[in-house]
C-alpha cells in the first residue's frame, strides 16, 4: 500500500451517477404531478420570467462546465483526479435539472425542466465512467 487513496471503481462511479439520475427523475416527476394536480397559482409573470432566464443561464453555464470538466478529465494524470472530476461533473449537471423541476411548479413553464434534463443527459454523453488503471500503471 503506497498511502495514496484509491480511486473508486467504475461500478461505484456508475452507482453514483445512477443515484443522481434517480433523484433528478424523481424530483421532476414529483414536480410534474404537482403541476398537473392543480398547483398553487404560479408566481407573478415578471418573477416567472426572471426564474426562467436564471434557469436557462444555469443550464448554459452547466453545459459549458461539462465541456470544461471533460477536458480536465482528459488531462488528469491519476485515476483519483479523473474520478473526482467525474463526480463534480455530475453535480454540475444535476443543478439545472433540479432547479428546472422547481421552476416547472413555480412558473408553469416546462422550458427550465426540459433544459435541465437535457444538460443532465449531456453529462451521460460527455462524461463516461473513467476506466480503472491496472496496478502496473499506477
Amino acid at each position: 500500500m503506497n498511502g495514496s487513496p484509491r480511486a473508486p471503481t467504475p461500478a461505484v462511479l456508475n452507482l453514483i451517477r445512477f443515484a443522481m439520475l434517480g433523484g433528478v427523475v424523481a424530483l421532476c416527476l414529483a414536480m410534474w404531478f404537482v403541476y398537473r394536480a392543480g398547483r398553487p397559482t404560479p408566481v407573478p409573470r415578471q418573477t416567472a420570467a426572471i426564474l426562467v432566464a436564471a434557469a436557462s443561464g444555469l443550464a448554459l453555464a452547466s453545459g459549458l462546465g461539462l465541456v470544461a470538466i471533460r477536458a480536465a478529465m482528459a488531462r488528469a494524470d491519476t485515476p483519483q483526479k479523473r474520478a473526482s472530476l467525474f463526480i463534480v461533473g455530475y453535480a454540475i449537471a444535476e443543478a439545472p435539472a433540479l432547479f428546472g423541476g422547481a421552476c416547472l411548479v413555480l412558473t408553469a413553464s416546462a422550458l427550465p425542466c426540459a433544459l435541465g434534463l437535457a444538460v443532465f443527459g449531456l453529462a451521460f454523453l460527455l462524461l463516461p465512467v473513467p476506466e480503472q488503471d491496472s496496478p502496473s500503471q499506477n
